[in-house]
C-alpha cells in the first residue's frame, strides 16, 4: 500500500515537472520572441541612421563595424551581446544626429543629399513628379496619390532649373492627373515579371494589372517529365498548365520549356524528391547533360507542347485565350553541365515544327557570367559559337545588385555581346532581354558563394533603383526586363537575397512589414508605367549620361509624340 502511494506520488510529482518545464519553454519562447522583435526595432533604427549620416558624407566605417558586430551576435543567438552593442551604437549616433518628423509622425534622420541641376530641355513649362521622400515604408500608403509629389517648373533662358536627389523625377509637359490610368498589357512593352501571379489570393494576378505589368514569366517550368510522367507511352498530361494558362488575364507569356532539372552530383536531391513521385529522372535525361535520353519523344513532345498552346486552332487547349508565342529554351546553362548548345537547337527546331512565327528565347546567362567579358567568353561565348547565328530569335541574360549604380555595371558586357553576336553570325540587331532583374530592400544573409555580405537597404532605395533599372535597360537597347523574384518576396524562404526583392511582404523573416504589405516599390512601377507606357521603345534617347554623375533621358510617345524626360542624380559615385 504504502509503495502504491509513493509510486503515486512520483507520478504526480513527474507531470506537474513536465507540466512546469513546459509552461517555462513556452514563457522562453514568447520571451524570446519579444527579445528578437525590439532587436530587430534597433536594427532597423541604427540603420536608418548609419544610411543617412553616409549619405551625409560622415564617415561611419567604424560603427559599421560594431553593427556588424551585432549581426553576427544575433545569428549566433547572443541576444544579450548584441543588445549592448546596439544600445552603445543607439547613443553614440544619435549624440550626433538630428531627427526630424515625417509626415507619418515617424522619426526620419537626416534627408538625402540633393543638386540644383539646369537641364537644357525644350519646354516653356513642364512639371516634375516623384516618389515623395516624406514616407520611409510602403506601409504608410493607401493609394499612389499619397506618395507622388507633383511640382510645376518654368524654363528660364531656355533652362529648367531644379532640385533633385537619387531619387528618378519624371518630367512631361502635361500635369498628370489621378488617379492615373490603369495599363492594359502591350506585347511591345518591356514591363514584365517572374513571376506575376501571387499565390493563395482571389485574383492571383490582380496586383500585376493595378501596377500595369504586361509580361508573365510563370514560376513553373514546362517540364517533359511532369507532363509525360511514362516515357514509353505517348500520354500527356496537361492539366497543370492548362489550369495555369486559364487564369492569366490578357498578359504577354514567357514559359521556359525542360527536359527536367539536370543530374549532376550536386542535384541528386531533385532525383530523389522525383522518385518519391513516381517519376525516374535518370530515364529521362542523361547524366550531366541537358539533352534527353531519347531525343524523338522529347522533340515530340515539345512540338506537342508548342502546338496545344498556339492558338491556331489545330489542337489548341480548350478555351485558350492567350496564345504562347515566346518559348525559353532551359535556364542559366551551367558551365559544368554539358550540351546546352545541342539542347537549345532540337528544342528550337521542335517548336519552330509547330509554330514558324514563334520566338526562341536562349536561357538566361547567369549574372556571374555578365561581369566581365573574360568570364562570358569562357562559357556563354562557347555556347553561341556552338549556335552558329541559328536557333534562337532573342538573347537574354540575368542581373541584379546593391542600389549603388550596381543597375548600369553590365554595360561592357553587353556591348562585347552585340559585338559577339555579329561574329557568329547573328544580326547585330538581335532581341536581348533581361528576363531576371532585381535589387532587394531590408537585410538579407549571405550565402557562402556570395562574395559580398548584402548591405541594408531601405525601400526608398529599391524603389528608386528599380526604376533606373528599366530606364537605363531600354535606353541602351533591352527590349524586355523582368523583375525577379517576384511580385510578392518568397524564393529560398531562408532570409537571403531573393527574399527580399518582391515588391509585397510575405510575412517572413528580418525586416517584414507583414503579408499583403506593399512596398514602396509597388508604388514606385505603377508611377512607371503610367509615365513610360507606349514609348517608342526603339528610339530612347540618351540625353546626359553619368556627367558629374547625372543621367537624363528622353522617352517619346508613339501615339502623341508627347516627351516624357527621366532624370536623377547618382551621388554615391561622388
Amino acid at each position: 500500500m504504502m509503495c502504491e502511494m509513493k509510486i503515486k506520488k512520483l507520478k504526480v510529482f513527474i507531470v506537474l515537472l513536465i507540466v512546469s518545464i513546459l509552461v517555462f519553454a513556452a514563457g522562453s519562447d514568447a520571451a524570446t520572441r519579444k527579445e528578437r522583435r525590439q532587436l530587430r526595432q534597433k536594427s532597423d533604427e541604427v540603420l536608418t541612421i548609419l544610411k543617412s549620416k553616409r549619405e551625409q558624407g560622415e564617415n561611419v566605417s567604424e560603427e559599421v563595424k560594431e553593427f556588424q558586430k551585432a549581426r553576427a551576435a544575433i545569428r549566433k543567438r547572443n541576444i544579450s551581446q548584441a543588445d549592448k552593442i546596439l544600445d552603445d551604437l543607439l547613443e553614440k549616433l544619435k549624440s550626433t544626429s538630428s531627427v526630424k518628423k515625417s509626415k507619418t509622425g515617424r522619426d526620419v534622420t537626416g534627408e538625402a543629399p540633393r543638386k540644383t541641376v539646369s537641364l537644357d530641355i525644350d519646354l516653356k513649362k513642364g512639371y516634375l513628379t516623384s516618389l515623395s521622400t516624406d514616407y520611409a515604408k510602403g506601409r504608410d500608403v493607401k493609394k499612389l496619390e499619397d506618395i507622388v509629389k507633383v511640382l510645376p517648373v518654368e524654363s528660364r533662358d531656355g533652362k529648367l532649373a531644379f532640385s533633385i536627389s537619387s531619387q528618378p523625377v519624371f518630367i512631361t509637359t502635361k500635369k498628370p492627373v489621378f488617379p492615373l490610368s490603369r495599363i492594359s498589357p502591350s506585347e511591345e512593352s518591356p514591363f514584365g515579371f517572374h513571376p506575376a501571379k501571387v499565390e493563395d489570393v482571389a485574383d492571383p494576378y490582380q496586383y500585376a494589372g493595378d501596377i500595369g505589368v504586361s509580361w508573365h514569366r510563370p514560376k513553373r517550368y514546362f517540364s517533359w517529365i511532369a507532363v509525360q510522367k511514362d516515357i514509353d507511352q505517348k500520354k500527356y498530361d496537361w492539366s497543370y498548365y492548362d489550369n495555369e494558362i486559364k487564369q492569366v488575364s490578357g498578359l504577354n507569356l514567357l514559359y521556359n520549356i525542360v527536359v527536367s532539372p539536370p543530374l549532376t552530383g550536386k542535384q541528386d536531391r531533385a532525383s530523389k524528391r522525383a522518385k518519391r513521385a513516381g517519376l525516374d529522372l535518370e530515364k529521362f535525361i542523361k547524366k550531366n547533360s541537358y539533352l534527353p535520353t531519347d531525343k524523338e519523344k522529347y522533340m515530340n513532345f515539345v512540338t506537342a507542347c508548342v502546338e496545344r498552346y498556339d492558338g491556331d486552332g489545330i489542337d489548341d487547349m480548350p478555351g485558350l485565350k492567350k496564345p504562347i508565342k515566346y518559348w525559353q529554351v532551359g535556364n542559366e546553362p551551367h558551365p559544368r553541365v554539358k550540351d546546352f548548345a545541342e539542347f537549345v537547337k532540337i528544342t528550337s527546331i521542335a517548336i519552330k515544327k509547330a509554330d514558324p512565327g514563334a520566338k526562341v528565347v536562349i536561357g538566361g546567362a547567369l549574372r556571374a557570367v555578365m561581369e566581365d567579358t573574360s568570364k562570358f567568353d569562357k562559357t556563354f561565348l562557347k555556347i553561341l559559337e556552338q549556335l552558329d547565328g541559328q536557333y534562337i530569335d532573342v538573347i537574354d541574360f540575368h542581373w541584379g545588385g546593391d542600389a549603388q549604380g550596381n543597375y548600369r555595371a553590365y554595360k561592357g558586357v553587353y556591348d562585347h555581346l552585340r559585338v559577339v553576336l555579329d561574329k557568329n553570325g547573328f544580326s547585330k540587331n538581335m532581341s536581348v532581354w533581361i528576363t531576371e532583374m532585381s535589387t532587394y530592400s531590408g537585410d538579407p544573409l549571405k550565402k557562402s558563394f556570395m562574395p559580398n555580405d548584402p548591405a541594408y537597404q531601405t525601400e526608398q532605395m529599391q524603389a528608386g533603383d528599380m526604376i533606373k533599372r528599366y530606364v537605363y535597360g531600354t535606353s541602351i537597347g533591352v527590349e524586355k526586363i523582368f523583375w525577379a523574384w517576384g511580385m510578392i518576396e518568397g524564393f529560398k524562404n531562408d532570409d537571403t537575397y531573393f527574399d527580399h526583392t518582391g515588391f509585397i511582404y510575405d510575412g517572413k523573416f528580418s525586416h517584414d512589414e507583414g503579408r499583403n504589405v506593399k512596398k514602396l516599390a509597388y508604388y514606385a512601377y505603377k508611377l512607371m508605367t503610367a509615365m513610360l507606357e507606349g514609348s517608342d521603345w526603339k528610339n530612347v534617347r540618351t540625353m546626359i549620361n553619368g556627367k558629374d554623375n547625372i543621367y537624363l533621358f528622353e522617352f517619346t510617345n508613339k501615339g502623341s509624340g508627347e516627351k516624357v524626360y527621366v532624370v536623377w542624380w547618382d551621388y554615391f559615385d561622388e
